[in-house]
């Protein structure tokens, strides 16, 4: 950063210099101008410069002023009067701070962006004053190990941290782009995930033989309309909140189509809002026999106990072999026991449709009718682990038996 003094130089003598306390980034200022770059990369330029252009003038109207008084123009005179102007005189510089707050106030952003970065600004207000400066000479490692030991201290997730720095870092890459920062090297700074590796409470998922038997097994009233609607959920590994959606006019929506054996194939159109991608997803025979039951109108109930009956049904249908998961909380790992049916809920569902896929279909073809824009988000959504893996391929394949 740039701290720009004015020099004012009066005959062959020392110049005046007075400090503007004005910053601006060598890379935002004209030398040969001797004024800042302006244009939508350096949106201060226009105003420093008119502070600058402010400051010469009255320079000059008091050198003039003096001179034809017959008077010679003192450093602290002229000192006086231009601090005089700049009290008067606000610029309204560009921080890392101003940032946040542009895209909280900010229209164009939507209603997500604004309430990340109100989540960034409240974090950050917490921290200020145990953590360091959040400024351009604040951003160091000794900054980021601070940060870490705030988000322990609040017993955050590991994967709550690192959601929350990949958010402030937006802001930083920002400010860094406008010459507001004096290094990069928070771009180096990375937070290891511990259970990476480890299954986790969320990874829970049905096979396709579970979900073969769950949807046959016989249960009250009550709970076989929650099943058949979870059934169709995974079958067609959409979240519980899209099948809501689709749901309108949905015997209508549905395209037939017949195999080279005269089979019927039923596929069902939609568009994917998460992730804006259009997709027709066949319908498994499980699901197709399900909505021709209800007759293409799914009884649907609130969400909440939805996840409770869910629970209760996977219970009764036997799903209560204990799992075992890990979880991090304020950078401590814990290994609990629960049996499956407790971890089952209306996203379970998702996550089985697509593991299933996977298995079954190949990662290319999950993710063509999953919603996904990239393999890597569908390979997120495959909870198969390693040793799942291999006693599958060893049973599919033969080879090893």
């Amino acid at each position: 950063m740039i701290l720009l003094k004015f020099r004012y130089i009066r005959g062959a003598k020392l110049p005046f210099t007075y400090s503007t306390s004005i910053k601006v980034s060598p890379a935002h200022w004209d030398d040969r101008k001797q004024r800042s770059k302006t244009g939508l990369k350096h949106k201060q330029g226009i105003e420093i410069n008119k502070i600058l252009d402010l400051i010469e003038d009255e320079t000059l109207n008091l050198y003039h002023s003096r001179l034809s008084e017959l008077k010679r123009l003192t450093y602290p005179e002229l000192k006086q009067h231009l601090d005089i102007i700049m009290q008067k005189t606000v610029i309204d510089q560009v921080t890392i701070w101003t940032i946040i707050d542009q895209s909280i106030l900010d229209l164009s952003h939507n209603a997500l962006r604004q309430r990340q970065a109100k989540k960034v600004l409240k974090h950050l207000i917490a921290m200020k004053g145990r953590v360091g400066h959040f400024e351009a000479d604040g951003i160091n490692y000794k900054w980021f190990k601070s940060f870490l030991e705030y988000s322990k201290e609040c017993d955050h997730k590991t994967s709550y941290t690192q959601k929350l720095w990949k958010q402030i870092k937006v802001y930083l890459n920002e400010a860094d782009k406008l010459g507001l920062l004096r290094n990069q090297t928070f771009k180096t700074f990375k937070i290891d995930d511990p259970t990476k590796n480890a299954r986790k409470k969320e990874d829970v998922y049905l096979t396709f033989e579970e979900l073969t038997h769950f949807a046959h097994y016989k249960l009250s009233t009550r709970l076989a309309k929650i099943r058949d609607v979870w059934i169709v959920q995974a079958c067609l590994a959409y979240s519980y909140k899209e099948l809501k959606e689709i749901s309108e006019g949905l015997k209508d929506r549905i395209k037939y189509y017949f195999d080279d054996n005269g089979n019927t194939i039923m596929t069902i159109p939609s568009h994917r809002g998460k992730t804006l991608v259009t997709q027709e997803k066949p319908i498994h025979p499980l699901a197709a026999a399900i909505l021709k039951r209800y007759r293409f109108k799914l009884p649907f109930v609130a969400d909440a106990v939805y996840n409770r009956y869910i629970k209760e049904a996977a219970k009764d249908a036997g799903f209560d072999d204990m799992v075992e998961y890990v979880t991090d909380k304020g950078g401590k790992i814990e290994i609990h026991q629960k049996p499956k049916y407790k971890l089952i809920t209306n996203y379970t569902a998702r996550r089985t449709g697509i593991t299933i896929w996977t298995k079954k279909i190949g990662l290319d073809n999950a993710t063509a009718i999953g919603g996904h824009t990239s393999k890597i988000m569908t390979k997120i959504y495959d909870k198969e682990t390693a040793s799942e893996k291999a006693v599958r391929i060893a049973k599919e394949s033969g080879w090893f038996n």
